[in-house]
């Protein structure tokens, strides 16, 4: 049995232990499509946490010049190491 199989076992018995809770009965097709939604769900979370993770990485090694301003313009610097 699989890993996919047995969290599909996990929440079949979860649907039958909730019986009589007003609560309509998932079939093998719903709760399949259950998990997959709950996995993609996942996986965005954590690619997310890790862009976040990544991005304050980044932000933490950039360093900001001084601002100068000539005639209505003003500029700054921005430097960041890069690998």
């Amino acid at each position: 049995m699989n890993a996919y199989q047995m969290d599909l076992d996990d929440l079949q018995s979860a649907a039958d232990e909730s019986e009589g809770l007003d609560e309509p009965e998932l079939d093998g097709e719903e709760l399949e499509e259950q998990l997959l939604q709950e996995s993609c769900a996942n996986a965005r979370r954590r690619r997310e946490d890790e862009a976040v993770s990544a991005m304050a990485k980044v932000v933490e090694n950039i360093v900001h010049g001084p601002k100068f301003t000539e005639k209505k313009s003003t500029f700054q610097a921005h430097v960041a190491p890069v690998k």
